[in-house]
């Protein structure tokens, strides 16, 4: 307590300096993407960082592992979770250039329709056993990211390549420099 009493004399805020904070917004995002494409955002940021199975951990005869709750809850998170695709979508479009901005709009319009999905992802676009024709969004993780996997190795279509490293820059950019503003760990 007199740790802050000192700070405040000293014209300093109590709290964690303003570029540690976290990101989260409490008012609208401003960057102008449709619904449909904030989909096909979310899912590639789910492909690009997936949750992960909480394994059970062999905790020495203890019945609470190291880390506990929050390992299990760092497991669990997914890049499509709660806001991360919003603000990946906001970096885009204010601190990247804007043909890289308008290319991943125009490819995250593409992917938000099947037939684009049909272009751009060829025959992982056909999931079930009917083969049936999906939009990028409704697709298995597992074709989501075969699908991310040809667009990183493809040569002759050289936007998409710029799009799958610009969407898997920004959103483990957002994922791992998400601050929780609960200091209660430290």
């Amino acid at each position: 307590m007199a740790v802050q009493e000192e700070e405040k004399a000293a014209g300093r805020r109590a709290g964690p300096h303003p570029l540690l904070r976290g990101r989260r917004r409490d008012g609208k995002y401003t960057h102008g993407l449709h619904p449909a494409q904030m989909e096909a955002l979310r899912a590639m940021c789910g492909a690009f960082i997936p949750s992960l199975p909480a394994e059970e951990a062999d905790a020495g005869g203890r019945a609470d592992p190291p880390g506990g709750k929050d390992l299990e809850r760092f497991y669990l998170a997914s890049a499509a979770d709660s806001n991360i695709p919003d603000e990946v979508a906001e970096l885009m479009v204010t601190r990247c250039i804007r043909e890289a901005a308008l290319l991943a709009w125009v490819v995250l319009w593409v992917l938000s329709t099947r037939v684009g999905t049909l272009l751009l992802c060829g025959r992982l676009s056909f999931c079930g056993a009917a083969g049936e024709l999906r939009r990028f969004a409704d697709m298995p993780a597992e074709r989501q990211e075969a699908a991310l996997q040809r667009w990183n190795r493809t040569r002759w279509l050289f936007p998409l390549r710029i799009v799958f490293a610009l969407v898997k820059i920004l959103s483990h950019y957002v994922f791992y420099t998400m601050v929780k503003l609960c200091t209660s760990s430290w």
